[in-house]
């Protein structure tokens, strides 16, 4: 064979490669931000549902932070309840 046939050879083998690795990135960076994007939606759900049994912003941000605070910092948190109070 020629050096020619075996570069094309080789380059065609790593685009096959990279676009493999490509699609696997993708499933994890997916998977992630759903993963995080259901978390949101269930802080939001849970300030939604405290809001209706008067509970105080102290102690729904206690318990977002006990349960959440591992994934979202405090000012992250305090932005998802203000977005829940306007939904």
């Amino acid at each position: 064979m020629s050096l020619d046939v075996l570069l094309a050879d080789e380059r065609a083998e790593a685009r096959k490669e990279g676009r493999r690795q490509g699609r696997e990135e993708g499933r994890r960076e997916g998977k992630a931000e759903g993963k995080l994007e259901a978390q949101r939606i269930g802080v939001k759900k849970f300030v939604q549902n405290v809001r209706e049994l008067d509970q105080s912003d102290d102690w729904i941000m206690s318990k977002l932070i006990k349960d959440y605070g591992a994934t979202f910092s405090k000012s992250e948190l305090k932005k998802l309840m203000l977005e829940a109070e306007q939904e």
